[in-house]
């Protein structure tokens, strides 16, 4: 946390804030492009709808079967470099698709390509959304979470509003594989400007073990009604959705 005699009046001003209000608007306008170019580089491949429910449920099972796992390694380690790298993953696998496109494979890699990739980076999008949750208030005072978390969520809103406009058009206008680049590389710069957070994050010793850590947060899952039916909820929608397109 930067600690100083005068405290900026506003978090336009504070160095390490700007850099992740950057980093996430970058990744949050990139991630509009794929989400409009993966569905297209599908219907190139398949017109299957079973196939695009496969495809859909791939980019969530990450948060249904791993996120209470993920939750326990993230409270032992440095978030900053979590986010890092797994915006460092998502650029490189997002990456696989663009890069099939050019050399010929895409079609002979086919579904199953999108299949791991969609996978890997909705696992890898928790990791980097449960480091984020806890990332701002180890940037700034206590006193301004509400301005940062309001600057954070505008540059989101802001990426919902313009950027399927803008994704749209690109895909429209260029291969849609090859669209998918531009998130990849959104991703990139991303963790760049993370990388360059100056933070003494310091991550104290558990007093417990993982598994009881895991216990515990099982624990209050099960007594969360809405929590609790979460996982059977998306895995009955999922098998629904397959069996009314077949």
């Amino acid at each position: 946390m930067e600690t100083e005699t005068e405290r900026p009046t506003s978090l336009w001003h504070h160095r390490n804030f700007l850099k992740l209000w950057t980093s996430d608007t970058i990744s949050q306008f990139g991630t509009q492009f794929s989400g409009y170019a993966i569905p297209f580089t599908a219907l190139l491949l398949t017109s299957d709808p079973l196939a695009f429910s496969i495809l859909n449920a791939s980019a969530f099972i990450g948060f249904a079967v791993f996120a209470l796992f993920i939750g326990v390694y993230v409270d032992r380690h440095r978030r900053q470099r979590i986010m890092t790298l797994a915006n460092v993953g998502r650029g490189i696998f997002l990456g696989l698709i663009p890069l099939a496109a050019v050399t010929g494979t895409l079609t002979r890699a086919g579904m199953p390509l999108l299949y791991f990739v969609s996978f890997m980076v909705g696992l890898l999008t928790v990791f980097f959304d449960v480091s984020y949750q806890a990332i701002l208030p180890s940037l700034v005072d206590r006193s301004q979470l509400v301005e940062g978390n309001s600057k954070l969520e505008w540059s989101r809103s802001g990426a919902q509003v313009v950027g399927p406009g803008m994704a749209g058009l690109v895909v429209q206008a260029v291969y849609p594989p090859l669209a998918i680049a531009i998130d990849a590389t959104a991703y990139m710069a991303s963790a760049s400007v993370l990388s360059r957070l100056k933070q003494d994050e310091v991550i104290k010793p558990s007093a417990t073990s993982v598994w009881h850590d895991l216990k515990e947060g099982l624990a209050v899952v099960l007594k969360d009604k809405r929590m609790r039916y979460s996982p059977f909820s998306f895995s009955t929608s999922f098998g629904n959705s397959a069996i009314r397109q077949q």
